[in-house]
C-alpha cells in the first residue's frame, strides 16, 4: 500500500517519531534520527517530552576527518531518576577502527549518566566525569565454539552523583569468550560464554576481579520455542569508584515464545515472555513481554519491561521492515540506539 525506502547506511536515516512509557517520567512522545551533511559530517538527534513535565534530548555531531578516523561532540540532556535532577551532559573525543576489526576510542565526558545493574531488576544511575578514558578493543578470533576478544582501558574518573568524590585513575583488562558450537541434539542447541575483568585503581591501592560465566540451551517443542540459561558472577576485591562496584550474582533466565492462532492467513501474531530469577535474592527480578504482529513485509512489536525487583516499568512500540530488522525506525526505546536511563 505504500513505498518505504530503507537506507543501507545509518547516517542516511530520516527523522522518525517514537513513543515510550516510563514509571518515573510518564508517557513520552518524541523524534529521533540522523541528518547527513556529506563531507561536512553527520548529526544525530533525539528529543522527547514527558507527561510528568520533564523533557530530554540528545545531540551528537561526528565527522570522518581521515579514512576510518572520526571526531565527535555530543551533549545529552538526561534525567537522573535517582537524584531527580535533569542536567546537560557533554562529551567529546575520537574513534578509530581498522579494517581488521581493531577499535580505539578516546573519550572526555562531564556528568555522563551511567546506569549500572546492581543486581537483576535493580539499576542505579551515576554522574561520571571522564578526563579522559582510552579504550582499545580487538576483533573476535577463533572458531564458533570458542571466539575470543580482548580489551584494555585506562582512564581518570570522578563520580559526583551525590557528593564530589576525588579523582581516581583506573586501569582495566577484559577478556571475552563466546561459544556457539555447530551442534544440536534433538532440537537442543547449546551456547556459552565468559568474561574476565581486572581493574586496578590508583596503581594498586585497590583491585577488583570480576568473572562472569553463563551457559544456555535453545530448544523447541513443536511451534513453542524456549531459551534456558544459567549465569553466575564471582567478585574478588573492591572498587575505589561507586559506578563499577560489582556484586556476586546467580541468575536463571527463561524465555518462551509461541504463535497466536488469530488473524488472516497473511498475518502472523506471536507472543513471548522472558523472566530472570535471582538465586541470591530468591525472587523473580525482571520480566519482559513482547507481542509481534507481522503482515506482509512489516512487523509491529509492542513490548513491556517489568523490573519487579525495583518496581519499575517501561513499554514501547517498535515498527520495522522484515528484510531490515536492524533498522527499527518505529516507536519505542529500542529504536533510540541507546539503553541510557529514560530514553
Amino acid at each position: 500500500p505504500f513505498d518505504l525506502i530503507i537506507a543501507l547506511k545509518k547516517r542516511e536515516q530520516s527523522i522518525m517519531p517514537f513513543l515510550l512509557f516510563d514509571t518515573y517520567t510518564g508517557l513520552g512522545a518524541g523524534i529521533r534520527g540522523n541528518l547527513d551533511f556529506d563531507k561536512y559530517g553527520e548529526l544525530n538527534i533525539a528529543a522527547i517530552g514527558w507527561t510528568k513535565g520533564e523533557w530530554e534530548a540528545k545531540v551528537r555531531y561526528q565527522k570522518e576527518i581521515v579514512d576510518r578516523l572520526w571526531l565527535f561532540a555530543q551533549s545529552d540532556r538526561l534525567y537522573n531518576r535517582d537524584e531527580k535532577v535533569t542536567l546537560w551532559r557533554p562529551q567529546w573525543g575520537a574513534e578509530y577502527a581498522t579494517r581488521s576489526g581493531w577499535n580505539a576510542k578516546l573519550l572526555f565526558s562531564q556528568r555522563e549518566l551511567i546506569e549500572t545493574t546492581m543486581r537483576p531488576g535493580v539499576d542505579q544511575r551515576f554522574n561520571v566525569w571522564k578526563d579522559p578514558e582510552i579504550r582499545l578493543t580487538s576483533p573476535w578470533y577463533g572458531p564458533n565454539f570458542s571466539k575470543l576478544s580482548f580489551s584494555a582501558v585506562h582512564g581518570r574518573y570522578q563520580d559526583n552523583t551525590y557528593i564530589t568524590n576525588p579523582w581516581v585513575k583506573r586501569y582495566g583488562l577484559i577478556a571475552d569468550m563466546r561459544g556457539n558450537p555447530d551442534v544440536s541434539w534433538n532440537n537442543f542447541k547449546p551456547y556459552y560464554g565468559a568474561r574476565y575483568t581486572y581493574y586496578d585503581y590508583d596503581s594498586g591501592v585497590r583491585k577488583q576481579k570480576i568473572t562472569d560465566a553463563w551457559a544456555g540451551m535453545r530448544w523447541n517443542i513443536g511451534s513453542f520455542k524456549f531459551v534456558s540459561q544459567y549465569a553466575q558472577r564471582w567478585v574478588d576485591g573492591d572498587s575505589s569508584l561507586t559506578w563499577d562496584r560489582y556484586a556476586k550474582r546467580r541468575d536463571f533466565y527463561q524465555l518462551v515464545s509461541f504463535p497466536l492462532p488469530i488473524g488472516k492467513s497473511w498475518e502472523k501474531w506471536d507472543f513471548s515472555v522472558a523472566g530472570t530469577y535471582s538465586l541470591e535474592t530468591e525472587q523473580i527480578a525482571e520480566v519482559f513481554y513482547r507481542l509481534n504482529y507481522n503482515k506482509h513485509c512489516v512487523t509491529w512489536q509492542f513490548w513491556v519491561r517489568d523490573k519487579v525487583a525495583s518496581n519499575e516499568k517501561q513499554m514501547g512500540l517498535t515498527f520495522f521492515i522484515n528484510a531490515f530488522p536492524e533498522y527499527k525506525i518505529g516507536l519505542g526505546s529500542d529504536a533510540l540506539g541507546s539503553r541510557s536511563t529514560g530514553f
